[in-house]
């Protein structure tokens, strides 16, 4: 990951809720400047068997893998609400109109019925990689939306 100054000013100091720091200063960006891809490979990535976050095949063990990973899943959810709840208290004021509406509809999946989650995943497009995880984030929120409550602290007093 490559950025300006301007963004390292910016990002300050990345708060404990962001789930991951690239993620956190790629969010960043993508509000007040401009993201982008270099085709070419800058580095070489390695993985190996203690990598928390990498490449995993998908095929019919993972998947089954992953439905057993679910109160994990979950938890990941929850973490990415907090996430987006601390974005909108430190940039809210920042951030256009729609950015700050497209936060707001986010945090408030836990709110609507699952109909409702359903409904604002598809039309506001909170998609993730692929088609598989996709229908897996998809049925997190549409089953487990209404357990989840955002702490409420600095980053619940707007």
């Amino acid at each position: 990951m490559t950025f300006n100054r301007s963004l390292k000013i910016m990002v300050g100091e990345i708060p404990g809720e962001a789930r991951m720091h690239d993620w956190w200063i790629a969010l960043v960006a993508a509000l007040f400047g401009v993201v982008d891809f270099i085709e070419q490979p800058t580095v070489l990535y390695r993985q190996h068997g203690r990598n928390h976050v990498g490449a995993r095949p998908l095929n019919g063990k993972s998947i089954l893998t992953w439905m057993g990973q679910w109160p994990q899943l979950a938890d990941d959810f929850r973490k990415t609400l907090c996430q987006t709840e601390v974005l909108l208290c430190r940039y809210g004021e920042a951030m256009t109109a729609n950015d700050r509406r497209l936060c707001q509809t986010f945090l408030s999946l836990p709110s609507e019925t699952a109909a409702g989650r359903i409904t604002t995943v598809l039309s506001h497009r909170f998609f993730s990689h692929g088609l598989w995880r996709t229908m897996g984030l998809m049925a997190i929120i549409a089953t487990m939306a209404r357990r989840f409550s955002l702490p409420r602290g600095k980053a619940g007093d707007r």
